[in-house]
């Protein structure tokens, strides 16, 4: 007899008195684009709060069975709330991916003048320094005009050798093929246009001879000239007016 009124207990035990087990909710938290883990992202479930370790990984453990809000925030990324139910006794497994955060920028205000250009004259200019194109030149932007009992005019450029000092006048180099100099002298000024000085760095296109300095003469093709052209060893040539 005592063994029926056991069994009778038992089913009339209400179904709410069923016994309850805690739940886990388990998972990793990956960058959207790189598929990489987030570390030390929050993850929110109910009143706990844990964080996720180096490779994005994080358990929360003890969770009733029930529904829940689950929140992840990480620096630099949207926060992310997704809908969570939990059963009981259950271990739920999830990958949460996170989206980056456009990066901000404070705007930046740049200040600057514009690039002259290399040092130029023109032929109003260069009438109004001199009558010979040595004399317009002489003292203009480091230049001096070295002059010989022999009468030429060979220009140096911040003290340099006179070989080291090419002129080149409507693209051709009028240097001397054996001493390597110029002479200003065979060059009219009635016929120069313009005058531009090309000296450090900027000399490279000119090739190793101008050292220190090129000096480019254009002249106007409105005007006669007469050209006096020479060929030396290597394949030198050169041309004056």
């Amino acid at each position: 007899m005592r063994f029926r009124w056991t069994v009778a207990l038992l089913f009339l035990v209400p179904k709410g008195a069923a016994a309850q087990y805690p739940a886990s909710v388990r998972g990793r938290v990956v960058d959207s684009i790189a598929a990489t883990p987030i570390s030390h992202a929050e993850i929110i479930v109910g009143n706990t709060s844990v964080t996720t370790d180096v490779e994005g990984r994080f358990s929360v453990r003890g969770i009733s069975p029930g529904n829940y809000s689950l929140m992840v925030r990480a620096p630099g990324y949207k926060p992310k709330r997704a809908e969570l139910a939990v059963v009981n006794g259950e271990v739920r497994d999830v990958e949460i991916v996170l989206s980056r955060l456009p990066v901000q920028l404070e705007p930046v205000t740049v200040a600057g003048r514009a690039w002259e250009g290399h040092p130029h004259l023109d032929r109003d200019e260069l009438k109004s320094r001199g009558g010979t194109l040595a004399d317009a030149l002489s003292g203009w932007q480091g230049i001096a005009v070295k002059r010989t009992g022999n009468g030429t005019a060979v220009p140096l450029i911040r003290g340099s050798a006179p070989d080291e000092v090419i002129v080149i006048v409507d693209g051709q180099v009028i240097n001397d093929p054996g001493s390597g100099t110029a002479d200003l002298t065979r060059i009219n000024l009635e016929a120069v246009e313009s005058v531009t000085l090309y000296h450090g760095a900027q000399t490279a296109r000119f090739g190793g001879r101008a050292l220190a300095g090129a000096i480019v003469v254009e002249t106007s093709p409105r005007r006669p000239t007469t050209l006096e052209a020479k060929t030396g060893s290597h394949g030198f040539r050169a041309v004056g007016l």
